[in-house]
């Protein structure tokens, strides 16, 4: 705060006053600005209900990801993009927001506590080698379907982790873990296919691409809603996972001015 009062001028409020404003904004704001009611939900790690930009509506949305009980409060986790134990949580909470966390998933016990430590740090793993596989399916389309097929078993690894932990924003699962999976499942089956290779990991990788999209679905349809531009496009994936990947690589190598697929 001192750094920014030192480059704007404050006009009719004290240093106080302004500092206290500064405070309320920083500890209740979304990247895009305050929303005056949404911005009143309090935090919880393992939340049940999830907002998102919905830019359909050029709108802040906020929806149930679970069955909420009457009576019982409805919270937004304000992290949950990235996997934390939960001593990282709490002390991320405790400087970014100034409270202290013990929502159902941080009043945990010891042994709860280094199951958690454990799960996050083999995610870590998974993630770190993933990004090191991430290239066998890159711009040049070198066919390397064996370090496709160890990408798409980390992240289908990585997948279950989360729905163990229950920590991410299902936003963030969508993002980081499904679209992912689908992509580099379809990618080691068109590969095959332009080999003419009918060897099981074919038909494994389109498994897997149905699979990731079955959950993307479900999972966009909790977040998003049913009728949502994002929820369509996986309903898109669900229903002919390959032919939609080609039109995404078709869409992206046009604004390359590459060939298409």
């Amino acid at each position: 705060f001192s750094n920014l009062v030192s480059e704007i001028t404050l006009t009719n409020i004290d240093l106080e006053t302004a500092k206290k404003v500064y405070q309320i904004y920083q500890t209740n704001t979304f990247h895009n600005g305050v929303c005056l009611k949404m911005s009143r939900f309090n935090h919880s790690c393992s939340s049940n209900a999830e907002y998102f930009w919905n830019t359909d509506e050029q709108a802040r949305d906020l929806r149930a990801v679970r069955n909420i009980p009457a009576g019982d409060e409805i919270t937004i986790n304000y992290r949950g993009t990235e996997v934390q134990d939960v001593n990282d949580r709490i002390q991320l909470l405790l400087k970014e927001y100034h409270f202290y966390c013990n929502c159902v998933a941080c009043d945990i016990s010891e042994e709860e506590s280094m199951n958690e430590i454990e799960k996050c740090q083999k995610y870590k793993q998974l993630e770190s080698q993933r990004t090191a596989l991430e290239d066998a399916h890159g711009p040049n389309g070198v066919f390397m379907f064996v370090k496709i097929k160890q990408e798409v078993e980390c992240l289908k690894e990585m997948y279950s982790i989360v729905k163990e932990l229950k920590i991410l924003r299902m936003g963030t699962i969508i993002e980081n873990i499904l679209e992912p999976g689908f992509d580099a499942s379809c990618q080691g089956f068109y590969n095959m296919s332009l080999l003419n290779l009918s060897l099981p990991e074919k038909a494994q990788f389109l498994k897997d691409a149905n699979n990731f999209a079955t959950v993307g679905l479900q999972l966009s349809t909790l977040v998003n809603g049913a009728q949502q531009s994002t929820t369509l496009e996986w309903q898109k994936r669900k229903e002919n996972p390959i032919e939609f990947f080609k039109e995404e690589q078709n869409v992206a190598r046009n604004r390359q001015g590459l060939k298409t697929i």
